[in-house]
């Protein structure tokens, strides 16, 4: 819920608010939900001093400063909160973190009582302003609803913080969500809000932050931006919630790209929170199974209800820790963590195995997500000889968790040092060097890429081996390779490309990206690359839309290209002109080595 009291109507802007949208979470997807109050507040906030100093004071009916441009606006709503704001250059919305979760018709009832009374007691503050000129009645209820709401619900772990929220404008707007006690942030997490809505499920471990913390969403350096908020909680997730946060691909892919991995009497013999932690030991196979899959690059993870801070030192005492890339440890669905992993991570969820040894929740995971492959604890044979685990092993696939755990240094040191996305890809130096295929490991690598590669493949055709070969021996001149590089270290090879020259356009036939750049605008400097080594020609990128690779589509379009309709209803064709720059094309320097 939000601070209302201070909105000022003769400010608000008249943004066009929406409802919202149908699929997306609303009040009756919790079982529960957090108390947080959320208030204007100000990241370089010296209160008194900058009263006198500060070029973005603007004074607000009680004397202090306004931080938004206009308050926070309610608006109707019987599914979620919906409150409207704009950020000045400096604002925050700030809570103080309470750890009682409500139901959520309670929380609107609250929520609605607290918009009434808000505005009735400022309308006697109003009234006495002679008595009383800085709003003291209005700023005791304040006072009062914070200590209010400390006392109020059931201390329980949530499953996720959730960011509900449509952002106006034209122009993407990088936040920082932040829990902090004192000097000490406590959680940091990067929010990166595109212009429409934006639905974010951040996976925070609750159980260590202390009762007199508080929470803060700000956005990155000195942006300004309006923005109607749906939700900002701590939640718990209803089943219906499942129908909206899971995918609905009902097939899995044909190749295993991730393991899921539980951990009690499945890693190891016992369950932690029922056991002497120094007594754990983990099941026979294990280790050697992980050992199996990391060979193969096959990347894995941990989904496991556990509290994370007993978790971490047991997995570091068995030695198993650096196997694993993501985690999702809390008590929330299994089946939800998995999802969220897979966006995480940035790979397909059909291409996720899961192993546990409880029939329930592989009933659970596969029920909600069936295209996700479950095995029990004791199947490793079975694993070994499935042909979704038999896929080509090269050098970049040895590589493959080394690289995502370098993934992650960029991440922790992008948010550390509040960087927005071109910021730090900047600060990141790309460098990428275009080839074609000169020797075996790169002939196998290029072949993972079409076999493995879904979200960003072109024309997302599973050539057989010899198939494959015999297309690249017929048009080797204009096939090319990317590998890529940075300051953090070595992605490896990232793509494989085939095209073919006309008049005025070059074609892309094949295009198989891998998922660890997206996002980093190799497309954009690639393809911009491509134009001026064929004479400043246009771009035309045909292939398949087969739903599965939206990803390369967005991608596309977001650096400039433009889709055309196609004959049949799945023909993609994406289209560039060349005298149209493409957007972010410099931020990947392009070394040609095809010369």
């Amino acid at each position: 819920m939000f601070q209302y009291v201070w909105y000022g109507k003769e400010k608000y802007t008249g943004a066009c608010v929406p409802e919202l949208p149908a699929d997306a979470l609303c009040l009756d997807d919790f079982k529960a939900v957090s108390l947080l109050y959320w208030e204007e507040h100000c990241v370089e906030c010296a209160v008194p001093v900058c009263y006198n100093n500060c070029a973005n004071w603007q004074a607000r009916e009680d004397k202090k400063c306004r931080r938004f441009i206009y308050g926070i606006k309610k608006d109707k709503s019987d599914k979620s909160y919906r409150a409207t704001l704009a950020l000045k250059k400096w604002g925050k919305v700030e809570s103080l973190y309470y750890k009682g979760l409500i139901s959520p018709k309670r929380a609107k009832r609250i929520d609605a009582a607290n918009y009434r009374f808000s505005n009735f007691i400022r309308g006697i503050s109003r009234a006495v302003t002679w008595i009383s000129p800085t709003y003291k009645l209005s700023g005791a209820l304040e006072f009062f609803k914070r200590k209010r709401h400390a006392h109020m619900g059931k201390a329980v772990q949530p499953d996720s913080f959730v960011i509900s929220a449509w952002l106006h404008g034209s122009l993407d707007c990088a936040m920082f969500f932040e829990i902090y006690s004192g000097q000490n942030t406590l959680v940091r997490r990067s929010v990166e809000l595109k212009p429409g809505f934006n639905q974010i499920l951040l996976d925070i471990d609750t159980s260590g932050i202390p009762s007199d913390s508080r929470c803060r969403l700000f956005a990155s350096k000195e942006n300004t931006c309006e923005i109607t908020f749906f939700f900002m909680d701590f939640v718990v997730f209803a089943e219906s919630a499942k129908k909206k946060l899971l995918p609905h691909d009902a097939q899995p892919a044909k190749t295993v790209m991730c393991v899921a991995w539980d951990l009690d009497n499945t890693v190891w013999n016992g369950i932690l929170i029922e056991s002497d932690p120094e007594k754990l030991e983990l099941k026979p196979g294990v280790l050697d199974m992980m050992k199996w899959l990391d060979e193969r690059g096959i990347i894995q993870c941990i989904a496991s209800k556990n509290n994370a801070e007993q978790v971490e030192p047991v997995i570091k005492r068995l030695g198993i820790e650096q196997y694993f890339v993501d985690a999702a440890i809390n008590w929330g669905a299994k089946s939800i963590n998995i999802a969220q992993m897979a966006k995480n991570l940035n790979i397909n969820v059909n291409t996720f195995a899961f192993i546990d040894d409880s029939p329930h929740e592989r009933a659970e995971v596969f029920g909600a997500l069936p295209c996700v492959r479950v095995f029990a604890e004791n199947e490793f044979e079975k694993i070994m000889a499935h042909e979704a685990f038999s896929i080509p092993v090269s050098d970049e696939s040895r590589k493959r968790r080394a690289m995502y755990l370098l993934e992650k240094e960029r991440l922790i040191f992008k948010t550390d040092n509040r960087l927005d996305q071109t910021e730090f890809l900047k600060n990141c130096r790309l460098k990428a060097t275009v080839s074609r295929i000169e020797n075996e490991s790169q002939l196998e690598r290029s072949y993972e890429l079409l076999l493995r590669t879904n979200q960003l493949n072109l024309s997302g055709e599973k050539y057989s081996r010899e198939e494959f070969e015999k297309r690249l021996s017929e048009n080797r001149d204009n096939t090319y390779i990317l590998s890529l590089g940075d300051r953090f270290g070595d992605y490896g090879q990232a793509l494989y490309m085939s095209v073919e020259e006309a008049d005025d356009t070059v074609f892309v036939r094949e295009f198989a990206l891998s998922c660890r750049v997206a996002g980093k605008f190799v497309e954009s400097a690639l393809m911009s690359w491509l134009s001026e080594k064929y004479g400043k020609k246009n771009i035309c990128l045909t292939g398949k839309d087969n739903k599965k690779n939206a990803l390369l589509i967005g991608s596309m379009q977001n650096i400039g290209f433009e889709r055309k309709a196609g004959k049949t209803d799945d023909e993609l064709i994406l289209f560039a002109a060349a005298e149209k720059p493409l957007k972010n094309s410099d931020i990947v320097e392009i070394k040609d080595k095809t010369l």
